[in-house]
This record gives C-alpha cells, structure tokens and sequence, in this order.
C-alpha cells in the first residue's frame, strides 16, 4: 500500500503533539488520523489520509441547556491521492464545536485555508496549489480517551482560479483526546 510509509511519520507526530499538550495546559483538545473517499471527480476519484489535530481557543460559552460552544484552531497535514498523483496538503483554520453536557458527543464546523502540493491529478484540475477546506462532523467518545469521527468536507479555490471543480469527502477519524 503506497501509505504505509505514512504510518511511522504519523505515530511521531502523535507522539509530538502528546508531549507538546502535556506542558500546555492541557489546551490540546485532540490528535488523530483521519481517512477521506470522494465521490467522481471529473473521471477521478480521490482519497485523503491525515494526522489531524484541534486546539482550544480562548473563547467558549455554557448554554443554559449545559452544552458548551467552543472555538477551536484545527490543523492537519497529509496525503491526497487522485488520477494516479499523489500530494501533499495541509490546512489550518478556525472552527466552533458544540460540545454535549457529558463530553460524549460534539459537533463541529469550520473552514481553513489549505495547501496542496500539486492541483492537477489526472484529469481533475483544482485550478491552483491553494483552497479552502469547509466542514461539518461528529465526534463520538468511544474510550475514556478516545473518540470515532465522521465528517463531510469540502475543498474548493472558491472561484479564485478559473478551473474549480470542488472535491466533495466522507472523512473517517480516530482521534486520542487529552
């Protein structure tokens, strides 16, 4: 599988970003990997693996109902592949999380600015190196220190570039919360 290489990077980057939350403050909120499929791309189809990470910002208001909104800056770095090419991307940007009373579930969106190594693959052309990634998911805490998540995304040059055909992504996550 041409990822496996990915792996050692991944766990060291995981490892980085534990030591890194623990002399924090603990504002780390969460680290993990996450795997994207797309839908048919101008005769391609794509597929995204990441090393993810969501930092809590400053702000966050408690509703009366007991849920939490917070603003967090989420980032993350990884492979896309599509039409036999294969590119680096990476993205970071700010995002709100509504958080359930007992931590178990959080919804979250946002938007980031994105870089991608190359923007034609195959066929597909994304009309430049740099786009915009939007989203919306849910987390689900599955261990005392580990969730499941499931996210839509979207990677667009939001028409800055004349060739924009989007990227739409089911994304799959395992992620270590501290």
């Amino acid at each position: 599988m041409k990822y496996a290489a990915i792996g050692p990077l991944f766990a060291t980057a995981l490892c980085i970003i534990a030591s890194a939350a623990q002399s924090a403050d603990q504002e780390w909120i969460e680290a993990g990997a996450r795997l994207g499929f797309s839908k048919d791309v101008r005769g391609e189809n794509f597929n995204q693996l990441e090393m993810a990470a969501a930092y809590r910002l400053p702000r966050s208001w408690v509703l009366d109902s007991g849920w939490i909104i917070e603003s967090r800056l989420n980032a993350s770095a990884g492979v896309l592949d599509g039409g036999g090419d294969t590119a680096a991307i990476v993205s970071a940007g700010p995002g709100l999380a509504l958080v359930s009373p007992s931590r178990q579930f959080t919804v979250e969106a946002g938007i980031s600015p994105t870089l991608v190594s190359r923007h034609e693959f195959g066929d597909a052309d994304f009309g430049g190196v740099f786009q915009f990634t939007s989203f919306v998911g849910l987390n689900s805490r599955i261990g005392k220190q580990t969730t499941a998540s499931v996210r839509i995304q979207h990677l667009s040059n939001a028409g800055i570039y004349d060739s924009n055909p989007g990227l739409d992504q089911a994304m799959l996550g395992i992620n270590y919360r501290f």
